[in-house]
């Protein structure tokens, strides 16, 4: 009997990690979403245990320098939209989509984590709007400071997913920083 491999995620106890354990919380359910199996909290930590996977698709690079084969790609993005679509439903926005945050298991099911820009939203927008998460992954509306509602954000950061799987490289520019 091998046991069962854990993640652990140690977080102060602050209002931010307190965010990310609420909307991991109101997010389980879902396939690709990880598993929050437990959680402990004290008066100054809060200790997230989730389902252990060993890469996330930025890994994956290491075996598909030049872009993941298509089939692949496409079973990966149609769990990808189908988890976003399952979150933005379910009143959230997770703000820091990024092949780091999508973790992988050995059949290319992926598994959504890092939940900490997460913010509820609602038709009218999100109720305030904050900083978002992976800059080479923002949409205009970032970069241009105009405003955004939500799940666009997440939408985007997911099409530039799909151009790096495809590719192996960041959509926009070429230098060393953005490179996979």
């Amino acid at each position: 009997d091998q046991g069962i491999r854990i993640a652990v995620k140690p977080l102060p106890q602050t209002p931010a990690p307190q965010n990310e354990f609420h909307t991991l919380q109101a997010l389980q359910g879902h396939p690709n979403s990880i598993k929050l199996l437990k959680f402990e909290s004290s008066h100054d930590r809060l200790q997230l245990c989730m389902d252990f996977h060993l890469r996330s698709l930025l890994d994956s690079f290491k075996i598909h320098p030049d872009g993941l084969p298509l089939p692949q790609v496409r079973y990966i993005l149609a769990q990808l939209l189908d988890a976003l679509d399952y979150i933005h439903k379910s009143g959230y926005v997770h703000k820091d989509i990024k092949l780091e945050n999508i973790l992988v298991d050995s059949q290319d099911s992926i598994y959504l984590v890092d939940f900490g820009h997460a913010q509820c939203w609602t038709s009218e927008g999100l109720k305030h709007p904050s900083r978002f998460g992976s800059i080479h992954y923002a949409p205009p509306e970032i970069w241009l400071l105009k405003p955004w509602a939500g799940p666009e954000v997440d939408v985007w950061a997911a099409g530039v997913c799909l151009f790096i799987l495809v590719t192996g490289f960041f959509p926009f520019g070429d230098t060393t920083e953005q490179k996979v």
